[in-house]
């Protein structure tokens, strides 16, 4: 896609309205306001389950932040179908490869070829559009993680950082559980989850500066191989069906099932880097956390790598980094994620905790 089409659709963003609204949803994420607009049954149904526990059920004292346009595949004018002319006979893509971006004084766009989708955010006009170009069930990526790009964008104009990491709540306050993918970051905080702390998000979550920075939940979505939901049973009745393709993870929707155990805001204790093994924790460097967090930070987030890696160095530099024994067993993760908080809020002297 070329830079010339990017603008065009920015162009056409400016003055688009959604032909018949199928419905209106008013969030509050992190302080921002958003208003979406859905342009089709299927999308009103299921499309933002996994930002539930964001909705309002009136619209805002104050201005919107900004607007989104979900817009299906049928919506006169996509221009998805002219960038992809092909794409309903096209075969599978490897749905995390990102094929075009695009910024500019104007906005920003990212069409992703995996996706089928392309997203895009008029800056002047505070309005973002979501065009999917496939009919048939929901996209993965709707399913788990609805409207990532575009909301990392706005959050990011807002001074908030979207990273990849999962978050749980404790007594003595949130951690962040970071790490390389296959680190077990799902699972310790699913096991958490189970256990019944406080579940702020398995994927991504959002990082709002400060002395003490603030964790801000994203999703209430979860995600797992499929050989570990055996090991969940308790959370079985949120396991979304056919919620993607076979090589993709099992979702969890926490809209209904577990709901309340939901946390939408906490202040943050430290940041813990899972290890499978009973070891005591062992403190990182910055240096090290950073590495151990931006690269894959960056990768799940783009269009929005350089925001999030400003979010992992805020994180790393204010609060404390650990890498955690965790142990193999689901039983026992949630007991040492809250023993470590514990130890972060009695300070460096707790006899836990090394440097």
């Amino acid at each position: 896609m070329t830079g010339a089409a990017f603008a065009r659709a920015l162009r056409g963003l400016a003055t688009l309205e959604v032909p018949s609204c199928a419905g209106e949803r008013t969030l509050a994420i992190a302080g921002v306001r958003l208003r979406v607009r859905l342009s089709s049954p299927r999308l009103a149904a299921g499309a933002l389950r996994a930002l539930a526990h964001h909705a309002l059920t009136s619209a805002p004292a104050s201005p919107y932040d900004a607007t989104v346009l979900l817009l299906d595949h049928d919506v006169p004018g996509n221009p998805v179908h002219e960038i992809l002319p092909a794409v309903r006979s096209a075969p599978p893509v490897a749905d995390r490869i990102e094929r075009w971006s695009y910024e500019s004084d104007a906005g920003r766009g990212l069409l992703h070829e995996g996706f089928r989708t392309l997203f895009l955010w008029d800056r002047g006009q505070r309005r973002a559009a979501v065009w999917l170009g496939e009919d048939g069930a929901l996209p993965y990526h709707l399913v788990a993680l609805p409207l990532l790009p575009v909301l990392s964008w706005v959050l990011a104009e807002q001074g908030r950082s979207v990273i990849h990491a999962a978050a749980v709540a404790t007594e003595s306050g949130a951690v962040l559980i970071g790490g390389r993918s296959g680190t077990g970051k799902s699972t310790a905080a699913l096991a958490c989850l189970d256990a019944g702390l406080g579940f702020l998000g398995d994927d991504m979550c959002i990082v709002e500066p400060g002395t003490r920075p603030v964790v801000h939940s994203l999703y209430c979505s979860g995600k797992l191989d499929a050989p570990d939901t055996a090991r969940f049973p308790a959370l079985a009745p949120a396991r979304v069906e056919g919620s993607g393709p076979w090589w993709e993870k099992s979702v969890y929707l926490f809209d209904g099932h577990l709901a309340d155990r939901m946390v939408r805001s906490a202040a943050l204790a430290g940041v813990a880097i899972p290890r499978r093994d009973d070891g005591p924790p062992a403190r990182l460097s910055a240096r090290q956390a950073f590495l151990a967090m931006a690269p894959n930070t960056a990768f799940q987030l783009p269009g929005a790598a350089q925001a999030a890696i400003a979010g992992v160095r805020e994180v790393v530099s204010r609060v404390p980094v650990h890498s955690v024994g965790v142990g193999d067993g689901i039983g026992a993760i949630a007991g040492r994620l809250a023993d470590f908080a514990r130890g972060l809020a009695c300070g460096s002297a707790h006899p836990e905790l090394r440097t």
